[in-house]
């Protein structure tokens, strides 16, 4: 009792200038389905809530059609009854993983279109998924527009844009460096990070209430990337100070 082991590790890295952090890029904001097309039924597989929350947000106001399960079982339950042209699949859950169902799900001949979303980095992952019978794969922390290409790519599906996204908020995602974070305290800064990676976007709003209304632009742009689902932006802006 009380005893324990140390261990140490080294790595081969290069040290990065904050400001060459590549500036976030914009897209066309999806804001409706275009007419003449089928009412597409999604289903939506993760057993966390504010995974589940976050994917709901993204595609009910689109016009999707939308149902949850928040495992393998009754994902196929849901399946079995309701026939989604699209399923997004979690893989660890309890129950029912999303191996056992994703195999079950394409043993029939009718088989919904199924993409992974997931949070692990494990290429092994990938290709088990997809020796399962998964048709794509995709990590979190995402993009939103990765996940409507995704439904246009398998599903054909076509949507309207919004026209303009809005003049000051591109102009000021526009000028969003790494070292304009400077502003605040490294803590901060790290919140910051494992929030986004979490795509905890409650979290993600609480802290960019904090930071000082003298820099209002820094707290409008960050607001700007989480309301249109750029998690993967903010944590290439918050990468420069990690150690």
């Amino acid at each position: 009792m009380g005893e324990g082991s140390c261990f140490e590790f080294y790595i081969q890295a290069e040290n990065t200038a904050a400001d060459v952090i590549p500036s976030p890029t914009t897209s066309r904001q999806v804001i409706g389905l275009a007419a003449g097309q089928p009412a597409y039924r999604i289903l939506i597989v993760e057993d966390k809530p504010s995974n589940r929350q976050l994917l709901l947000e993204l595609l009910q106001p689109v016009g999707f059609d939308v149902r949850e399960a928040e495992n393998g079982r009754e994902a196929i339950a849901i399946w079995q009854s309701w026939q989604p042209h699209l399923i997004w699949m979690d893989l660890r859950m309890p129950v029912m993983d999303g191996y056992a169902a994703t195999k079950q799900i394409k043993s029939a001949p009718d088989a919904p279109i199924i993409i992974v979303l997931t949070g692990s980095a494990f290429e092994e992952e990938r290709q088990i998924a997809v020796a399962t019978g998964c048709d794509d794969f995709i990590r979190k922390p995402f993009r939103a527009e990765v996940l409507f290409e995704k439904m246009t790519e398998y599903l054909g599906v076509q949507y309207i844009y919004k026209e303009e996204e809005g003049r000051k908020a591109i102009d000021s995602t526009r000028n969003l460096h790494a070292s304009s974070l400077q502003v605040m305290p490294v803590e901060w800064i790290e919140q910051l990070r494992q929030a986004a990676i979490c795509v905890n976007a409650k979290l993600l709003h609480q802290l960019i209430a904090q930071i000082p209304p003298s820099h209002a632009s820094l707290a409008q742009s960050i607001a700007h990337l989480v309301d249109n689902f750029q998690f993967e932006e903010i944590v290439n802006l918050t990468s420069a100070f990690c150690h």
